[in-house]
């Protein structure tokens, strides 16, 4: 398990974000017509734009067939393949699922998950 927090959007004064066509996709972003930006803020937020923080996270399960590739000592790409084969979602693209929902920005999640 990996996590990170980032800074959530203030829903009272979050503003409708514009992203550029290369990042959309670049990072596979899939419905950019969701997502906000920051504002100068305002009396419920403090004035910053932000309220409160929000986890994102990537969790791979250890199931008896990851088990199996462990102790045969196979390699990260066919870790990675079974990983993914189970459902991992890497923390990057649950990020970015949260920035579709309009709970952070883009740039909160390329921070946090490099």
């Amino acid at each position: 398990m990996a996590q990170r927090l980032v800074r959530r959007l203030c829903d009272q004064c979050k503003v409708p974000a514009q992203i550029s066509e290369e990042q959309i996709r670049q990072l596979e972003i899939r419905t950019p017509g969701g997502m906000y930006d920051a504002s100068a803020g305002c009396e419920h937020c403090g004035f910053t734009g932000y309220r409160g923080r929000l986890a994102i996270y990537e969790l791979c399960m250890i199931t008896p067939e990851m088990t199996d590739l462990i102790v045969s000592r196979a390699s990260a790409r066919d870790l990675a393949a079974q990983a993914v084969a189970q459902g991992f979602e890497p923390m990057q693209r649950y990020g970015i699922r949260k920035v579709e929902d309009g709970e952070t920005l883009l740039d909160e999640v390329l921070a946090a998950t490099g």
